[in-house]
């Protein structure tokens, strides 16, 4: 396998200046999941490792049958998402809203698959932050704009899920999430696995990814900032 960390390395470097410019916009109290002030530390604050895994997701079938077109998926989204979860790497509780769906529908339909909507309380779950920044629009009520990073199994193949994450006087709230293949090898059986929960998978597969490997060819999404 190629080594990747000198290239992670470099997208680690130049994803943390932007944020370090940014520092004074941080709200007081911010941290990450270390409890360290996340003031431009961005590699040190979320304590990133390219070898760190996350699970590929899988959707069921039945789900993704039932959103095989951006309404179909709106109205199943709406009815069966709309809730709270936590994400495990930084501890907090993330709300998903209408508003978030739409916006997570608008990127998934332009990508043809608006089924990936349904492994919004899986992805937040096992996503990875890999930056933190202000809000490059400038609007008042968004503080900071999280980036996350998961994967994702779409007809067998793996995709980079990019998770927007705004954080408000109300709290974190997801904004939406997009998906990308990434040209990797993953060894293992992407079918169903043992363990897990929820409504959106029988189980988590026994595939996973790690960081390094979803961050090959990262660039950052303008349209995170919309």
């Amino acid at each position: 396998m190629t080594d990747l960390t000198p290239y992670f390395a470099g997208i680690l470097e130049a994803l943390c200046r932007p944020v370090a410019k940014a520092q004074h916009h941080l709200p007081k109290g911010s941290s990450g999941p270390d409890g360290k002030h996340i003031g431009g530390q961005f590699a040190a604050g979320w304590n990133l490792d390219p070898s760190q895994t996350v699970p590929v997701i899988q959707i069921r079938e039945d789900v993704a049958g039932a959103c095989p077109t951006w309404r179909e998926a709106t109205t199943w989204a709406k009815a069966h998402l709309r809730g709270t979860y936590q994400n495990q790497a930084t501890g907090w509780d993330m709300t998903v809203g209408s508003n978030g769906i739409a916006e997570g529908i608008h990127r998934l339909a332009a990508a043809g698959h608006p089924e990936a909507i349904a492994a919004i309380p899986e992805l937040i779950a096992h996503a990875l932050p890999i930056h933190t920044g202000p809000d490059l629009l400038g609007r008042k009520h968004i503080q900071r704009v999280h980036t996350l990073i998961g994967a994702i199994s779409i007809q067998g193949i793996p995709h980079r899920a990019t998770l927007t994450i705004w954080d408000t006087p109300e709290g974190h709230g997801y904004h939406g999430h997009q998906i990308e293949h990434v040209d990797i090898e993953i060894p293992g059986d992407l079918g169903e696995g043992t363990g897990g929960q929820g409504p959106l998978s029988e189980s988590h597969p026994p595939g996973t990814l790690s960081l390094g490997q979803l961050i090959h060819g990262f660039k950052a999404h303008t349209g995170e900032n919309r």
